[in-house]
């Protein structure tokens, strides 16, 4: 499946204007240096809303919709910083350069390669290699009223289904730079994890589980945000850590059951492990690499944040910190807590 001809236009400009955004983001946050903004809060303040105007306005010629998208962006900027001429040449630049560059079709597969193989190496570090991370994956595109990322894992063989869920009025500069983390979220906490008791459900989102929904998540994060110390990995890496950011901070919020799991897994890494970074990524590879039922327990992986969450409501870091120091192979530590 994926999107028509009129909404498709739409995304692929909306990507084109938001890459350029990335092309000028040293002109950008020196014009806004002086109120401490960065080019994100620019973004937020300017962009996302003529962003969010622009795909409710379906303009079906993609050299149109192009210029109104422009004409938006610049409008804003001259609406909430007129009196920044630094910031008004900087956004008649951009919107010069864009409109003279060729408007190619965003590849979605980009971002989903970087999540994918993120997440492959990160279970063959700290894991096992095995057939799950080969599994067969058909990405998808759907129009939608919300802006989201969802799998349907086959983990008993047959072919798993992401969708990307486009929503033409929700698609902000934040969401385009956290594409490969959401990508890489799919992957590590549902398409190359072994059975999860959310897997049981047709509807994946029925259930959202706070260990693949939020101790996995914080897993992610962990991960994607030392990769993104490394200038090499994808570039403008200060842009994209503020983006993450805003992106855990605004889900946490909305998100009871992803906020509990993932703090869960911060307290546990950073208070029980001492930031002990690779024993936490491995513990938590070889707890997401065991099936729900394996010790015969309804939902293993619940279980196992219900028990973290005992140690922390009584403060009791100590035992924790024996536990794991008894049992460094994550069978024996699930042995222990449950």
């Amino acid at each position: 499946m994926s999107l028509d001809p009129l909404r498709q236009t739409i995304f692929d400009v909306l990507c084109h204007c938001f890459g350029g955004l990335l092309a000028h983001c040293e002109s950008f946050e020196q014009a806004v240096s002086t109120q401490n903004w960065s080019l994100l809060q620019l973004a937020q303040k300017c962009f996302d809303p003529a962003a969010n105007a622009f795909g409710s306005t379906f303009k079906e010629d993609p050299s149109e919709a192009l210029d109104n998208l422009l004409d938006l962006m610049a409008h804003e900027v001259g609406r909430q910083r007129p009196r920044n001429r630094e910031l008004v040449t900087a956004c008649e630049t951009y919107c010069e350069a864009v409109t003279d560059l060729p408007l190619v079709p965003f590849d979605l597969s980009e971002p989903q390669t970087v999540g994918e193989e993120l997440s492959r190496a990160y279970y063959s570090s700290f894991g096992e290699p095995g057939d799950h991370l080969q599994r067969p994956v058909q990405l998808e595109v759907e129009l939608d009223h919300q802006l989201g990322l969802c799998c349907r894992p086959e983990k008993r063989g047959g072919v798993s289904l992401l969708t990307f869920l486009f929503a033409p009025a929700d698609f902000c500069f934040s969401d385009f730079l956290n594409l490969p983390f959401y990508f890489l979220h799919e992957h590590l906490s549902h398409l190359h994890t072994a059975s999860m008791y959310a897997d049981r459900f047709r509807k994946p989102h029925v259930f959202q589980g706070s260990f693949e929904d939020g101790w996995l998540i914080y897993t992610a994060f962990d991960l994607y945000w030392e990769r993104l110390n490394d200038p090499t990995f994808l570039g403008h890496e200060a842009i994209r850590s503020d983006a993450l950011d805003h992106y855990i901070i605004v889900t946490e919020q909305e998100n009871h059951l992803m906020r509990r799991g993932y703090d869960l897994a911060k307290w546990f890494h950073l208070q029980v492990l001492g930031r002990d970074t690779e024993t936490f990524r491995s513990l938590s590879a070889q707890l997401a690499l065991c099936s729900f039922d394996d010790f015969g327990a309804d939902d293993l992986h619940t279980e196992f944040v219900h028990k973290i969450s005992d140690y922390r409501r009584r403060d009791d870091i100590a035992g924790l910190q024996r536990l794991v120091q008894a049992n460094p192979i994550i069978n024996g530590l699930l042995a222990s807590l449950i």
